[in-house]
């Protein structure tokens, strides 16, 4: 009896047959030929170590009477292990509904584009039978032996399936899977971290980035199906055994505003979006602490800020007089806001021009939130009323006004005086006898009393 193998056996691979409780190590070659009993059944086990595919292609047994007999895989018996065929003999490709009763069916290739049924029937050879997207199979009490690839049923992305009372190739062949064509999510960020665990049929983990264009959210996505096997979702393994994928994805937006996180079970589709919950958060009244201010110096005001999300945030603030950012401290004052927190933040604001103003603040995003700042508040921002700016007089001038108006109280003052006694003083002339009859001039004041003068 000579065994054939499907590759040229490498001393690597350990393989190890069992014929008739005799063990042969370590064998290598294509083939491999034994003595044996042909008048009882012959049992062979095979044991390897090799990573490769490696079986059995065919067997040929040499009679002592010079009789040649040739024996396929798919003739065997066998437990265990499972029937390859490299290639279909022909195709059934369906359209409108097929159905396979109390029938034998090898080496075929099956495509179920409309809906099938495969009842109380034999296939050989014959798998994987594809089973289109939004294609239902019904496989009910039949069996499935041999497959061109490690599954004998591939339902694509929602394809269905009855599997009842049914067998399959069994050993590393599953019965049947789920194959997603691909697994795009599709996040409303345009930068951000992904970490998903658990995904595929052997559940992977993977780390990677999305960086799409900020100005295209259509790029903002990221596919976690890089392989076949991660794109596995559901399957019926070879001993009859339900799998199911249960992965995880994280999302992760970092900012110098806080992170911003999506936490998510893995969509079991080809696409699904998956959003980052984001703050709600709005500058509600912009107060300033008097309608009047003076040109160049401090003036306060009271800017309100609410969050009517579920997350923290710390955010930047700025504010601006037509367009031009004005000289506030809204940049070193503390904006953090807690869920459901609405909080008064003073600042200070200095003008330099004598007008009429109104002061506008608004959030100063990073630049990986800009293109979804729609989603965190509103772009308008919030303006004040107005404030009428006036330059007052400087203290430098102060002085020499009052010393002026001291210096005309003096001059006023003084004038008073020379008035008044411009007034209370007159000249008079006085005749008096005298007693040689000599006329003498004497000065005297209002009220009589002489004055001592000369003539």
């Amino acid at each position: 009896m000579t065994l054939y193998f499907n590759v040229d056996v490498p001393e690597t691979a350990h393989l190890n047959l069992t014929i008739d409780e005799t063990t042969t190590n370590d064998i290598t070659g294509t083939s491999k030929s034994f003595t044996v009993d042909l008048s009882q059944t012959v049992n062979i086990v095979v044991d390897h170590f090799y990573p490769v595919f490696l079986g059995i292609t065919h067997v040929e047994l040499f009679h002592s009477n010079a009789e040649l007999m040739t024996i396929s895989a798919d003739e065997l018996t066998q437990q265990g292990g499972n029937i390859v065929w490299n290639e279909a003999s022909f195709s059934i490709e369906n359209y409108g509904t097929l159905v396979i009763e109390d029938s034998t069916i090898t080496s075929a290739n099956l495509t179920c584009v409309g809906d099938c049924s495969i009842d109380n029937s034999e296939l050989y050879g014959s798998g994987p039978i594809h089973v289109v997207d939004g294609t239902h199979l019904d496989f009910l009490g039949s069996t499935m032996l041999g497959s061109r690839t490690d599954e004998d049923i591939v339902l694509h992305d929602q394809a269905s399936i009855d599997y009842t009372n049914s067998t399959g190739t069994g050993g590393y062949t599953d019965a049947w899977i789920r194959l997603l064509s691909k697994r795009d999510l599709v996040v409303n960020a345009p930068t951000a971290t992904v970490v998903a665990t658990g995904i595929g049929y052997g559940a992977t983990t993977i780390n990677t980035i999305i960086n799409g264009d900020p100005t295209d959210s259509s790029t903002w996505t990221v596919n976690i199906g890089t392989s076949e096997q991660k794109r596995i979702v559901e399957w019926l393994d070879g001993n009859g055994v339900y799998g199911q994928e249960s992965g995880t994805v994280k999302i992760t937006v970092e900012t110098n505003w806080g992170n911003f996180v999506a936490d998510a079970a893995a969509p079991q589709a080809t696409s699904a979006n998956i959003n980052v919950v984001y703050p709600q958060i709005s500058i509600d009244k912009v107060e300033p602490e008097a309608v009047t201010a003076d040109t160049g110096r401090s003036h306060g005001v009271m800017v309100t800020i609410s969050n009517t999300g579920t997350i923290a945030v710390d955010p930047n603030v700025r504010c601006f007089v037509d367009d031009v950012e004005a000289d506030t401290t809204a940049n070193t004052a503390n904006w953090a806001v807690e869920p459901g927190e609405t909080k008064d933040v003073p600042i200070t604001w200095d003008h330099y021009s004598d007008e009429a103003v109104q002061l506008n603040c608004n959030f100063l995003y990073p630049d990986v939130l800009e293109p979804v700042s729609s989603l965190i508040a509103s772009d308008a921002g919030t303006t004040s009323g107005e404030v009428s700016w006036t330059t007052a007089e400087e203290a430098g001038e102060l002085p020499i006004l009052l010393y002026a108006g001291v210096i005309l109280v003096v001059v006023v003052f003084a004038a008073v005086i020379a008035i008044r006694a411009r007034q209370e003083i007159s000249k008079q002339d006085v005749v008096i006898d005298a007693t040689e009859e000599e006329e003498i001039k004497q000065w005297v004041d209002a009220d009589g009393n002489p004055i001592i003068g000369s003539e």
